[in-house]
């Protein structure tokens, strides 16, 4: 119903990425429910709003919950599709959402690591470690700490 709903969605996404701060609901997203689940799908929504918001959710709850998240984010089928379609968003402030999410994802989790080298989404961590410019300077820090963590994990030699 809430699909039907541009801005609801849009809102309420926004809403819930505020929330996430508190603890108590940051908590509640990793009971027997599907809110991971649809903030990871939200990732790929064609609305940049919906995008920044869903993703920065997920990266806050990256924060302190990011074995858990890991878990749930991969139990989504299109997870490494959601998540490359933020990566390589023109919006710098949803690639630092992204970026940022991965780098603790992959921290914490060697199978989603795993995951993420084994395909193009280590190619574009790779050639955002990269990219010049102040305006991508956390983009660059966090792709780079993504790949710290498949270096820590031994699934690539350290890349530097």
């Amino acid at each position: 119903m809430i699909d039907d709903h541009e801005m609801l969605k849009r809102a309420a996404t926004e809403c819930i990425c505020n929330l996430v701060l508190n603890e108590e609901v940051a908590e509640s997203h990793f009971k027997e429910n599907d809110k991971v689940k649809l903030l990871t799908l939200y990732c790929g929504d064609e609305d940049p709003a919906v995008q920044i918001a869903a993703c920065g959710a997920l990266a806050i709850l990256s924060s302190d919950y990011a074995d858990k998240l890991a878990v749930k984010i991969m139990k989504v089928a299109s997870w490494k599709d959601l998540l490359l379609q933020v990566l390589v968003s023109e919006n710098v402030g949803v690639r630092h959402r992204a970026t940022h999410l991965l780098a603790n994802l992959m921290e914490s989790n060697c199978e989603l690591s795993q995951g993420v080298v084994s395909s193009q989404l280590f190619e574009v961590l790779l050639a955002l470690s990269k990219v010049e410019g102040e305006e991508h300077s956390a983009v660059r820090k966090c792709s780079q700490s993504a790949l710290e963590a498949a270096a820590k994990h031994k699934l690539v030699k350290h890349v530097g």
